[in-house]
């Protein structure tokens, strides 16, 4: 009966704590649950090519890291060039002058050290979907990536724990 208990709690915890680690480059580790999957957004592929009015999409980068957890779409894109030690304030800035201009969304943005990395995050909700979108750079900041991250409201509290964890995640190999 011990036997039975102790390997039913060993494979709980194992299944709980099981991780998929995804490489943005050779520096940039972000880990998500096991049961992350790539994902083709042809949602918005099919937006792209709409409002560019062509079915060639140039080369960007929106569907190379683009994983699935249960209903949460987690994209992420590396930042190539970084410039100046201010480049966050100055994204925060930019962020905070869309206020008010796309559909009445209200964004929130902050800025916040998690394990010395550096976060500019921003939240913001539409009539189904929350939104939950950062930049990430390393401690001497520069490398960094940015996430875009969608959910559904009704499930806004199982989502935010598993976006805190992938945070928390977050390695530089520097």
């Amino acid at each position: 009966m011990k036997f039975k208990l102790v390997y039913i709690v060993l494979i709980y915890c194992t299944s709980a704590f099981a991780q998929k680690e995804v490489k943005i480059n050779q520096n940039i580790t972000v880990v998500l649950p096991t049961d992350a999957t790539r994902y083709n957004d042809t949602s918005l592929t099919n937006t792209i090519a709409k409002n560019l009015g062509t079915k060639d999409l140039p080369s960007i980068s929106l569907d190379k890291f683009v994983y699935k957890v249960d209903d949460i779409v987690f994209r992420f894109i590396e930042i190539k060039n970084i410039q100046s030690v201010n480049f966050l304030d100055k994204e925060q800035k930019q962020i905070q002058s869309l206020e008010g201009i796309e559909n009445n969304l209200k964004r929130q943005t902050v800025t916040k050290k998690i394990n010395s990395n550096h976060f500019l995050l921003e939240t913001y909700e539409g009539k189904k979907h929350g939104y939950f979108n950062f930049y990430c750079l390393n401690p001497k900041k520069n490398k960094g990536f940015r996430a875009f991250i969608k959910y559904n409201l009704s499930n806004k509290n199982e989502s935010s724990k598993i976006i805190q964890k992938m945070l928390e995640s977050i390695r530089f190999n520097d």
